[in-house]
């Protein structure tokens, strides 16, 4: 239930123009205040979402695609433009 309000409050937040980190950060901040969600609580959903080894091996692949995909669009050869 927590997932749905949360996902909804974001979705027409953004759908309002709001911008997405604000959105995020209302919606979450909304839905620890409405169910009285102790400090403690989320600080530890936090770690224990973080503390998963295939996310955690996944930050490097992402890094590594990025740079990549940078060095690709930099180096990439573009057309000639006719001479007049």
């Amino acid at each position: 239930m927590m997932s749905l309000i949360a996902t909804g409050l974001f979705l027409a937040l953004a759908l309002l123009g709001v911008p997405i980190a604000m959105s995020m950060g209302l919606s979450a901040g909304f839905v620890i205040w409405w169910f009285d969600m102790p400090i403690a609580v989320v600080a530890q959903r936090t770690v224990n979402a973080l503390d998963s080894t295939p996310r955690v091996a996944l930050i490097p692949i992402l890094l590594l695609t990025a740079i990549g995909v940078s060095a690709y669009i930099i180096t990439r050869p573009t057309k000639a433009e006719p001479t007049r």
